[in-house]
């Protein structure tokens, strides 16, 4: 079928439809007037028309006779007959149109458009009108013509009320034919999606949240757990009196009424409305006791992570925030394994907004998360913990961490810091108090990085054991830079020159090595790149590109400089030495076992280590720098180191000091290593390495062997310390 032709057919079928719609209203013709008529008759319609005439219209008054009028007969001559009841509608409108729409406004000018289209349509269904357009037919011969409504009228003859019938049906047709693709498109096109929005006001799906895993200790004590607590939330939409339903639950809760108030009134169309969370259980009562409307507010259960320990270990688990998201620590790195999956159940609820009923088919559970369990010793924690409160009491410093570990496993036995925080109160913690400084502190580490420069020196045979050194008596000029000793050394063994710490020996061991080989001792011991540590917030350290190096770096890096290196670095180095040889990145997971990620390579030989451990090492507590390290009970070997602060505007402060102490026992098979760094410690006089922290790393070291002394896997008896030398 040609275009045309189509529009040929929906012309003519139009047409037709017009045609019999046209039909059955002149059929209805009659009933209509016979309506209308005694409608008009009705003495409240009559009532009612004067009133609104005399009200606005008082000029157009019309009395109550019936004066007669002139038509016209059949054969043109003029009858005298009775003026139609309401014959003054036909004159009224006109001039009231002319007159007064001008005048009109608003509500005025509605009402006066529905008396007009009550006039006509009146006039239309008479039988006085349908003989005026007959007479309008006729031609008029008398003078008095004018009273003849047709005449007066011309747009009231027959032909005129034909094209105005015409024109009412198309505009009838019109308006049906909107009218029902109205219909078509809300009930056929858009009916999945007003289907969609029904379900959406009707249905609610509702997540459950799961439960987070637990964290445990290595003896499975608790560190972190959950309970379930009750949240406070109102429903605003129903609540006619902000300011007196606000005061009295400010009052319970410790909120400020006014600001309450407010903001329930910025929400007055919603549904929900939390005011707090995680309420404590005499809150809850006193909210109870409160008697509100009950369909104005409600509890809602949610999880709340707890810490029994409070401050211990707060920088190793971190926290969970409002929303239950792990934020720092464990919480954060293991939220895969500790979050669990969320489920959901699908709730039915009526127009405001109240559950009817939870749908059993639409329902899925969560699974809670699982458990893990830490490395960390609660009992050595706490003594760490412990020592450092007391190095920030004695020494004042900005702050200090500590580490101690297991140097054959990488295990992390206990790891502090401070300043601190409580996880169970975190809006009280500082702002300087977050940073766990074991992973996220860089400084450079001064004389404890001199054994690694040593230890590699030895294993790529560029110097032996008993290699001796002038030292030039404290004054040594190495290129445009002249070095110091503390002391005027003379001659001294590479024993001694770890022993006394001497720069300016480190110095000629950096010449013998070189650049390219020191730079390999750095990487090699894991300086410059993370640990991998299962802890968020790790940093790499620094070590400079050797394209970067110069003459001065060939004296710098075996004395601790021109790198920075994180505590954490330092201790996973030093365990290399202390094992047997072998590097391995440090873990603070011990189940579940997928989550460790542990590597290792042999960085030196196991004699090499050997020899570092029993001789230098062992002798720089007995004799050396940190002979306020020993211990009655234990052979202690360690390493001191004190380093000038790295200013930011470049250069080094002078009296601001990074000072550390790195020291492990027993010597045959070392069961602990623990490292103290204290940072700028403000009192008492130069803050030495061996005078600030080796007691204290000291300190921690002999509870650390003393707990596991009870651990059958250590079947070694503690071992007294050979005389000082």
């Amino acid at each position: 079928m040609s275009f045309s032709s189509l529009i040929a057919r929906v012309r003519n079928t139009c047409q037709n439809w017009l045609f019999h719609a046209t039909h059955r209203c002149s059929e209805l013709w009659p009933f209509i007037h016979q309506l209308s008529d005694r409608w008009s008759q009705l003495p409240l319609v009559q009532s009612l028309r004067r009133a609104i005439i005399q009200r606005w219209f008082p000029k157009y008054e019309i009395s109550n006779s019936k004066p007669s009028s002139q038509t016209l007969s059949s054969t043109g001559t003029l009858q005298s007959q009775p003026t139609p009841e309401h014959w003054e509608w036909f004159t009224f409108p006109g001039r009231f149109w002319k007159e007064n729409v001008p005048k009109l406004a608003g509500a005025r000018l509605i009402l006066a458009a529905g008396s007009i289209a009550r006039w006509i349509w009146k006039g239309c269904t008479s039988s006085r009108m349908r003989q005026a357009m007959e007479l309008s037919t006729e031609p008029l011969t008398s003078p008095r013509d004018s009273v003849n409504p047709a005449a007066s009228y011309p747009w009231l003859t027959s032909r005129s009320m034909e094209q105005r019938m015409l024109i009412a049906s198309l505009g009838a047709l019109v308006v049906s034919v909107v009218l029902a693709g109205r219909l078509i498109q809300l009930q056929v096109l858009e009916q999945d999606d007003f289907s969609r929005t029904a379900s959406g006001q009707r249905i609610f799906r509702q997540t459950v949240p799961a439960r987070p895993g637990d964290i445990f200790d290595s003896s499975g004590r608790i560190l972190a757990t959950t309970v379930t607590t009750q949240s406070f939330y109102l429903v605003p939409s129903l609540i006619d009196e902000p300011d007196s339903f606000a005061s009295k639950v400010a009052s319970v809760l410790q909120l400020d009424p006014q600001k309450l108030s407010q903001k329930i009134r910025n929400s007055s169309k919603s549904q929900f409305l939390w005011i707090k969370r995680r309420l404590d259980p005499s809150e809850v009562i006193s909210i109870r006791e409160l008697k509100l409307p009950r369909d104005q507010w409600g509890f809602r259960e949610e999880y709340r992570r707890v810490y029994p320990q409070g401050l211990i270990a707060a920088h190793v688990l971190g926290l969970r925030n409002i929303d239950g998201i792990g934020q720092g620590g464990i919480e954060e790195s293991q939220e895969s394994i500790l979050a669990g999956q969320p489920g959901y159940e699908t709730l039915l609820r009526d127009a405001r907004g109240r559950v009817l009923e939870i749908e059993p088919t639409s329902t899925l559970p969560m699974s809670p998360g699982e458990s893990v369990t830490l490395t960390i010793d609660t009992v050595i924690q706490l003594q760490t913990e412990r020592v450092l409160d007391e190095v920030m009491t004695q020494w004042q410093p900005s702050s200090v961490c500590a580490i101690a570990m297991d140097p054959h496993t990488g295990e992390i036995l206990s790891m502090a810091s401070r300043p601190t925080f409580d996880p169970n109160e975190p809006e009280l913690a500082g702002s300087d108090s977050w940073k766990n400084r074991a992973i996220a502190d860089i400084y450079e580490p001064g004389s404890t990085f001199k054994p690694l420069i040593v230890a590699y020196g030895l294993e790529a045979g560029l110097i032996q054991k008993d290699q001796v050194f002038d030292c030039e008596r404290g004054q040594y000029r190495m290129g445009r830079r002249v070095l110091h000793d503390t002391h005027a050394y003379g001659s001294l063994s590479l024993t001694d020159v770890l022993v006394k710490s001497s720069n300016i020996g480190m110095a000629k061991v950096g010449e013998l090595l070189g650049n390219a080989e020191l730079f390999e001792s750095a990487q090699r011991f894991g300086i410059g790149r993370r640990t991998g540590i299962e802890l968020t917030g790790e940093l790499p350290g620094l070590l400079r590109p050797l394209s970067l190096w110069n003459s001065y770096s060939t004296g710098s890096i075996p004395m601790g400089h021109e790198l920075a290196a994180t505590p954490l670095q330092m201790i996973a180095a030093h365990a290399a030495i202390a094992n047997g040889g072998v590097w391995r990145s440090p873990t603070i997971i011990k189940a579940p076992r997928e989550s460790r990620t542990q590597v290792s390579q042999q960085v030196i030989s196991s004699d090499v280590s050997r020899w570092m451990v029993s001789e230098p090492l062992r002798e720089v507590v007995t004799r050396g720098t940190g002979k306020k390290a020993q211990l009655a009970d234990y052979e202690v070997f360690g390493k001191t180191g004190t380093a000038q602060v790295l200013l930011a505007s470049g250069g080094y402060s002078h009296g601001k000091y990074v000072s550390s102490f790195i020291c492990g026992a027993p010597i045959d098979k070392p069961r602990a290593i623990v490292l103290v760094v204290v940072n700028e410690a403000s009192v008492g006089g130069e803050a030495f390495g061996g005078k600030v922290a080796a007691p204290a790393a000291a300190e921690i070291l002999k509870h650390t062997l003393r707990h596991l002394s009870k651990d059958l896997r250590w079947a070694a008896s503690p071992v007294k310390n050979h005389p000082t030398r």
